[in-house]
């Protein structure tokens, strides 16, 4: 944005100026990869190039929110598998749970943003985490249960 701003037909220096100043270069560099990653369906490789995005510049801003989706949409990614496995389940279920925490721990830094926008959109993504991770924490329960695997097996309960 702040080099289409000094670029010779638009000429806007001084919010180009203002741009750069608020946007340290690596660290937005390194969010627009992540969102292009993201956008192929890159996930893993988005929430890396996001996290280093994060280190750089801790601004409390909107990448922390982008954060929190990504990390969401992993799940959803991860929720979708359903591995015939027991040792692959659990394994499945460990990263679900720790993308969760991470999730929460983030939206909770987003929070405290002193921008409006940050806040509302945080809080409304914690209201999501803590309603789909008790689901998975009920559907994780259910799927262990010896019940639930005789069910499955078809095998009368």
């Amino acid at each position: 944005m702040g080099k289409i701003k000094i670029s010779d037909g638009i000429a806007q220096y001084d919010q180009a100026k203002a741009y750069f100043e608020k946007a340290p270069l690596l660290s937005y560099s390194l969010f627009f990869l992540a969102d292009i990653l993201a956008r192929r369906n890159e996930l893993y490789a988005a929430l890396d190039e996001m996290r280093k995005s994060l280190a750089l510049d801790q601004t409390l801003d909107h990448r922390f929110v982008r954060h929190v989706e990504l990390l969401l949409e992993c799940v959803d990614q991860q929720r979708a598998v359903r591995p015939t496995d027991r040792v692959l389940e659990l394994n499945r279920n460990r990263q679900i749970r720790a993308l969760f925490k991470e999730a929460k721990a983030t939206a909770a830094l987003a929070m405290e943003s002193p921008k409006n926008g940050v806040k509302k959109r945080a809080a409304a993504l914690d209201a999501r985490i803590s309603s789909d991770s008790a689901l998975f924490e009920k559907e994780a329960r259910e799927s262990s249960t010896p019940q639930a695997e005789e069910k499955s097996e078809g095998k009368p309960g």
